[in-house]
């Protein structure tokens, strides 16, 4: 009889051992089997760069786990999510000819956005030279209607960008030539009339313009050192304003003032436009 009990209680013990360790076995296994659905579900949103979906889906998953590969998966979709609109900013840009502002966002793409980022590296170099082809072309219309300024500036442009241009130096060049003969036709036309010095050129220039003296001079082309040379008879005298940059390293031309040698007449010429100022 007695026997007979602890028969019994040992087999009830090992009944609710058994179910017990049955239960936890189950617990645990429908806990890994809801991570990793969840797990693939947010790879597979991944894979189609919806990001934020898979950013909370993986987040999801750490409730059922902890694991650090997670969340290097959801640093990973957030800087993707980032890469990937600065991509369609660039190709914005670069669809609207802002080739230089299509570069700066090109560069920004993350190395980790492998997809992305190879991409990005052609793109900027399809971008320099459509950059380079656009200038070019203005240069050469320009240069064509005697524009020889604004010429000047599309071809400092692009050798801004490739300073060893071979068809920006002709240009350069070409212009330079073209402007000559130019001022040597007008003087021939104008004959032997009273003319302005240089000096009495510039402080024609300095009584008709504002100069902010902190951040603006102004002087004569011929103060240019390593400037091409004017011709003598060129009809006017060529005075510049430069902005000067508030470190005092750098400076930019913001306006060029042609004074006619004989007349004294202004000519204002700022990105190519130019109008009389007397």
């Amino acid at each position: 009889m007695f026997k007979s009990k602890n028969t019994m209680i040992t087999l009830v013990t090992a009944f609710i051992v058994i179910v017990s360790i049955s239960f936890f076995g189950y617990q645990r296994f429908s806990i890994n089997n809801k991570y990793e659905n969840i797990i693939s579900e947010a790879n597979k949103a991944m894979g189609s760069e919806q990001y934020d979906n898979a950013v909370k889906l993986y987040e999801e998953a750490m409730n059922y786990k902890k694991d650090d590969n997670t969340k290097k998966q959801i640093d990973l979709a957030i800087v993707l999510k980032q890469s990937k609109s600065i991509y369609e900013s660039a190709m914005k840009q670069m669809a609207n000819k802002k080739y230089l502002e299509a570069i700066d966002y090109f560069n920004k793409v993350s190395k980790q956005d492998s997809k992305r980022y190879n991409e990005s590296q052609s793109k900027i170099a399809e971008c320099k030279k459509s950059y380079i082809d656009y200038n070019l072309k203005n240069a050469n219309d320009s240069l064509k209607n005697s524009k020889f300024s604004e010429a000047n500036n599309y071809i400092d442009l692009v050798l801004k960008q490739d300073a060893n241009n071979a068809d920006a130096r002709k240009l350069k060049d070409d212009a330079a030539q073209a402007a000559n003969i130019k001022a040597k036709e007008n003087t021939s036309a104008l004959g032997d009339k009273i003319m302005l010095t240089e000096d009495q050129a510039f402080e024609l220039v300095k009584s008709k313009v504002k100069i902010n003296e902190k951040q603006e001079r102004l002087f004569r082309y011929s103060d240019f050192k390593n400037a091409p040379k004017i011709a003598d008879d060129c009809p006017y005298y060529l005075i510049v304003k430069d902005a000067i940059t508030p470190s005092g390293d750098e400076d930019f031309t913001e306006a060029e003032y042609q004074v006619d040698k004989h007349s004294g007449k202004i000519k204002e010429c700022i990105q190519g436009q130019c109008k009389e100022i007397n």
